[in-house]
């Protein structure tokens, strides 16, 4: 008897540590369907992974992606990680930053006119509030700019991104504006005329 309620003993404490994550998992599953911070139909972002919340099952939900693959997420993820979510609250509309870098030289308020007419001609960016254009930094080789724009939905984000970055390659190569590209400045020494004559000739 002493060696079965050992035995059982180590059987119980063996399925209490197998079925942990199961209960952990059917707990969060209660406070997503009761609290619900994550509902069916919104639209999430957890660890670079995005979509739309499909079903919230008691162990695990189902996130579609817009590649419309299915994603099975425990529970317990979506509860105790941190998320992103882009439609909490019923308010669908998401601003999308689009880097861009020109080269030194170029006049600035070119680059800020030319980003903001390209973008208030799209239908789907919002009038309200309106976009523009931040200078952000002097980087190595460019002078950096954010455009930020609204839009409806998370959907149109990546459909508008790249309509607008079409757009500007074709209105900066129109209007003469000039994309960046890394450049360095290289010294050479030399100790007399006949070693630089020698040198310059093998770098040509």
């Amino acid at each position: 008897l002493s060696i079965l309620a050992f035995l059982g003993g180590l059987l119980g404490i063996g399925l209490g540590f197998g079925l942990q994550n199961i209960f952990q998992n059917f707990a969060c599953g209660m406070i997503l369907l009761f609290e619900k911070p994550v509902k069916i139909g919104d639209v999430v972002q957890l660890d670079g992974l995005m979509g739309k919340v499909d079903d919230i099952g008691f162990r695990a939900s189902t996130i579609k992606t817009f590649d419309n693959e299915s994603v099975i997420v425990p529970n317990s993820d979506l509860v105790t990680d941190t998320i992103n979510n882009l439609t909490h609250g019923g308010d669908t509309s998401i601003r999308l930053h689009i880097p861009i870098g020109v080269a030194y030289g170029t006049d600035v308020n070119k680059v800020k006119e030319t980003l903001i007419d390209i973008v208030e001609n799209r239908e789907e960016v919002m009038e309200e509030p309106p976009p523009k254009v931040v200078f952000t930094e002097h980087g190595d080789s460019a002078l950096v700019f954010d455009l930020r724009a609204w839009v409806r939905s998370a959907e149109d984000r990546a459909k508008v991104k790249d309509r607008v970055r079409e757009k500007i390659d074709e209105e900066f190569n129109r209007k003469g504006i000039e994309m960046p590209y890394p450049t360095r400045d290289v010294y050479l020494f030399f100790e007399d005329e006949e070693e630089k004559a020698d040198q310059v000739k093998q770098l040509v």
